[in-house]
This record gives C-alpha cells, sequence and structure tokens, in this order.
C-alpha cells in the first residue's frame, strides 16, 4: 500500500545544501531550516518537500518549508507575466486567476531560462529537479494522506488539488493507503486497528480532496479509469483485509451464530462510517466505465464493480458475511438511503461480483493477474451467459422476497450460488 514512484531522500553528501536541509528537518531545528532558506543557491527538491510531509512531519517544519517554496514559486510567476506573452503563459498551464506556480513551475522555468531572463544558478534554484521527469508534477502528490499538510498546502496558495500530471493523473487518482509499520503486525487487533486507521486516513483525505476541487470521474490513463475507480479498488482490497483481521481477533470470544459475526464486525467498522458519503457516492455513481471489457461487470467497469470485485476476490473470510458487513456499514438500517441503495444500485454489482467469484470465473479487468493492456476494450469482450441467467434470478428472487433485508438475503443467494456452481461443473 505504499505510494509508487515518490522522490528518494536519500542524500548522502554533508557538503551540500540539500543535505542540510534535510538534517535540519530530521532534527526539527526551525532556526537552520530558515537560514538555509534564505540562501539564494539553496534548492527545495520535491524529495525535501515529501520527506517533511510524509516521514518527519512536525507541523511547523512543513509550514516554515512550504512559505519558503511558495515564496519562490510567485516569484517565478511575476518573472513569467513580466515576460512571456499571455498565449505562451496559457500553453505552459498559467491560469489567469493564478497567484502560485505548482506544476506549472517546470515549464516556465525552462521558458524563462531559454529566453535568457534566468542565469543557469536561478534555473536550477527554481527548478532543482529538472532532471527527472516529475519536476513538471504537482505538489499535491507528496503529501499522501497527511491532512495536516493539505491544509499547510492549502492555506499557502497551492489551491488547485486536481492538476494532473503528463499521462493524465490527478492526486487523487493516484493516492494510496497509507503503509502500516512493522508494530502494527503483532496480532491480530494490532494489526485491525493498523488497518483501520490507515483506511480511515486515506477515505478522509480522499474526501477532503474531492469537497477542495478534485473530479471523482476524470478518465485517467490508457485504460480511462477514474479516480472513483481507484479508490474503489483501494478500498475493496483493505476492507476484505480489515475483516479477516477482525474476525482473527474475535476467535475465542464465543459468537456461535452468524447474525452475531456480523453484528459484532459492523460494530468494530465504525470508524468508517465518518466517511461513508464517498462510498455511497462510488456505490450509485452509474459512470463513466473503465475500457476494459469484463463479464464480471458484463461490460466495462463501473467504480462499484471494481470495488466489489477486489473485495471478494481472495476473501479471507465468507464472501456472504464481507457482503453482509459491508452492506451494512454503507447502507445502515434506518438511514434514508437503504432503500434506493439496496433496490437500485448495490443489488446488481454485488449480485454479479459474488456470482462471477462463486463460479470461479477469470476477470480480464483491473482485477485480472494478467497484464491489463492486453485486455482492454477493443481487444476483444467477455460475456457469460450462464453469470448472466444467474444475475437477473437473483434481482428477481430479492423483488419477491420484499421487505427481507439485504445482507440476510446475500447470505441466501450464496447458498443458491453454491449449488448452481456444482450443477455448472457438471454440465
Amino acid at each position: 500500500m505504499t505510494e509508487p514512484n515518490q522522490p528518494k531522500t536519500e542524500v548522502t553528501d554533508p557538503d551540500t545544501l540539500q543535505y542540510q536541509l534535510l538534517d535540519a528537518i530530521r532534527r526539527k531545528s526551525s532556526a537552520t531550516m530558515r537560514e538555509l532558506l534564505q540562501d539564494k543557491n539553496a534548492p527545495i527538491h520535491r524529495a525535501t518537500v515529501h520527506f517533511a510531509a510524509s516521514e518527519h512531519y512536525p507541523e511547523y517544519v512543513f509550514q516554515i518549508l512550504v512559505k519558503y517554496l511558495a515564496k519562490r514559486r510567485k516569484a517565478l510567476l511575476k518573472l513569467a507575466r513580466e515576460s512571456l506573452p499571455p498565449e505562451q503563459l496559457e500553453s505552459l498551464g498559467v491560469l489567469p486567476q493564478q497567484n502560485v506556480l505548482d506544476s506549472a513551475a517546470a515549464p516556465v522555468a525552462w521558458a524563462l531560462k531559454a529566453l535568457k531572463v534566468i542565469d543557469d544558478s536561478q534555473f536550477e534554484f527554481y527548478n532543482p529537479d529538472h532532471v527527472w521527469l516529475s519536476s513538471a508534477t504537482t505538489v499535491w502528490s507528496l503529501v499522501g494522506c497527511n491532512l495536516r499538510a493539505a491544509h499547510v498546502l492549502h492555506e499557502a496558495g497551492f489551491q488547485n488539488v486536481d492538476e494532473v500530471d503528463q499521462m493524465g493523473y490527478s492526486p487523487l487518482a493516484v493516492l494510496e493507503i497509507p503503509s502500516l509499520m512493522a508494530t502494527d503486525h503483532i496480532n491480530g487487533q494490532s494489526l485491525a486497528s493498523g488497518l483501520s486507521d490507515a483506511l480511515s486516513r486515506y477515505l478522509t483525505m480522499c474526501s477532503w480532496l474531492r469537497d477542495h476541487g478534485a473530479s471523482m470521474t476524470r478518465g485517467c490513463g490508457l485504460a480511462q479509469a477514474t479516480p472513483m475507480h481507484h479508490i474503489g479498488r483501494r478500498f475493496g482490497q483493505c476492507f476484505a483485509q480489515l475483516v479477516g483481521a477482525h474476525c482473527y481477533a474475535f476467535q475465542g470470544d464465543g459468537i456461535k451464530t452468524m447474525d452475531g459475526v456480523i453484528n459484532k464486525l459492523t460494530d468494530a467498522l465504525s470508524p468508517l462510517k465518518p466517511n461513508i458519503a464517498i462510498l455511497q457516492q462510488i456505490a450509485v455513481n452509474m459512470g463513466p466505465c473503465d475500457l476494459y471489457l469484463c463479464a464480471c461487470a458484463g461490460g466495462g467497469c463501473l467504480a462499484s464493480n471494481t470495488m466489489l470485485n477486489e473485495m471478494v476476490k481472495g476473501a479471507p473470510v465468507p464472501m456472504n458475511v464481507l457482503i453482509a458487513v459491508f452492506q451494512r456499514i454503507i447502507a445502515p438500517a434506518g438511514s434514508t438511503v437503504t432503500k434506493v441503495f439496496q433496490e437500485q444500485w448495490i443489488l446488481r454489482p454485488i449480485l454479479r461480483a459474488c456470482t462471477f467469484a462463486c463460479l470461479k470465473l477469470r476477470h480480464s479487468c483491473q482485477s485480472a493477474s494478467l497484464e491489463r493492456f492486453r485486455v482492454m476494450k477493443g481487444e476483444g469482450g467477455h460475456t457469460d451467459d450462464y453469470m448472466e441467467q444467474l444475475v437477473a434470478l437473483g434481482e428477481r428472487l430479492y423483488r419477491e422476497k420484499g421487505g427481507l433485508a439485504m445482507w440476510k438475503f446475500i447470505i441466501l443467494w450464496f447458498e443458491m450460488l453454491e449449488h448452481a456452481a456444482r450443477d455448472r461443473n457438471y454440465r
């Protein structure tokens, strides 16, 4: 669950200003940081920002670093507006209302250097990561799930949380669940607690970015999966692990009934409830689909398909328990959304994911283990007629069972699926 392609912080030459700045951050020495950052030769590398935000983060230290970064980016923007025509500024990604340069800082620095507005030393000062492709990537990709760091960035003027990289990925589309420390793996209870905290922090940050302007539906990359697909996938994977960890921790508690297990798990997962809105948004959204075709979705996958597929794939607990707990978390009894969720949105993706898993079909979407680009739309779709018949049957039976709680219906449905899978094997 670590974030990929982050800048490295292994700087070993003590004579470099970058090393001295990293050392000051480690020692939490605000005086040394200010002294270094006032030097016009002291670069603020992306690795330094990531280090301060995600590894050694006292808020006052990060505030100092971001204050000086914003000051430099404002000075670079002023130079650009004085030296470059409006049409060139627009082509470089500089917006008229922008006060602080973010991902556009790198191309702006190159443009000013080409015109000899800044010399080589100034160029290194404004764009110290110029040898890396990631130099033109937003600082929002550097703070991970550190919500306090997000507030600091936003208050310093870095207010566009939805800038995309060269492949069209926004910070929300690549955000990862925080990694667990080794001490979180001592036993089942500490693992459950660590996973719960990590997942809650992740969902909280996703919600914050969405509320501050990040698009949930922009297609990213070649497969055009949206941030909702990414969040759904990461949530589904972690939720299955979390339920399994709680079940391990419950061993010896003397719970003897299925209802008892589901009730206890639902209570244990209550820390997720403050972030229920973003999960409901993923569940109810009816598009866009990604560019994969798979029998699990009957076409391109919705974010809800991706979330449920990852949840049931390789689940460490019985799928009926997992799905029943998920349904009670996302649409709790008595809530105003329960009836709509059950009848219109949750039922079909759940039936599809569970039926697909019980029939032991193979994915050709993001949940596949094979090379994904081989199964993208345009290279052949995948359907399964028997599965489609079973899903339609499940929807009809649920309507006929009017009034039955959906999580109870899911348990009955799994019993039917076991028979259906055996029947298919004998055909």
